[in-house]
């Protein structure tokens, strides 16, 4: 809560605004994001707005946000505030399989409404994340070494990128040389 509350007005109030666009189209029920002082203590808060049945009863602070509200508004947040490069590692942890295969996307989105320069890396074992077709970019394989070796990195092979040009998602070209083999005793 620090970055935002300390970001100047105009500009917290714009990201804001980007990233309430954003959540209420994966956010089932949503209806408003704001930023918000308490009246008595004057903390700063994020609160949404849920449609609700009862009245008033809509409103969450982020102390209420699930985890993957949390870390989406956090992802969403660092994208729009960086220039430099970004990691993101596992973004898909507590959110909806249906977010999850949005993400690519949202990644696109957010960064191009910024015209930022910087770089975003993406580590993942998501296969629905894996498996967008808005998916653009560089990949790496990492393979564990046998016997407490160190991993190798390696990156597509001219026929994986191939094929992914051809319309096979990542998850389909990539995943399966990342699949461990089991040996029984």
């Amino acid at each position: 809560m620090p970055r935002i509350s300390g970001t100047q007005k105009r500009t917290r109030d714009f990201r804001l605004r980007i990233i309430e666009n954003i959540l209420l189209k994966v956010i089932p029920n949503l209806e408003q994001l704001q930023f918000k002082k308490d009246e008595t203590t004057g903390r700063p808060h994020l609160e949404m707005l849920y449609n609700h049945w009862r009245p008033n009863a809509g409103w969450q602070r982020e102390d209420q946000f699930s985890d993957g509200t949390l870390r989406l508004l956090a992802m969403l947040w660092t994208l729009l505030s960086s220039n430099k490069l970004i990691l993101l590692e596992e973004p898909e942890l507590s959110l909806h399989k249906a977010i999850v295969e949005q993400i690519p996307e949202l990644l696109y989105k957010t960064r191009q409404r910024k015209k930022s320069v910087g770089q975003i890396l993406v580590s993942t074992h998501s296969e629905v994340m894996q498996s967008s077709k808005n998916i653009d970019g560089n990949f790496l394989i990492f393979h564990p070494g046998e016997g407490g070796e160190a991993t190798k990195v390696v990156p597509p092979s001219d026929a994986d990128i191939e094929a992914m040009r051809a319309g096979l998602s990542p998850a389909d070209a990539l995943l399966p040389q990342t699949a461990a083999t089991v040996h029984r005793i």
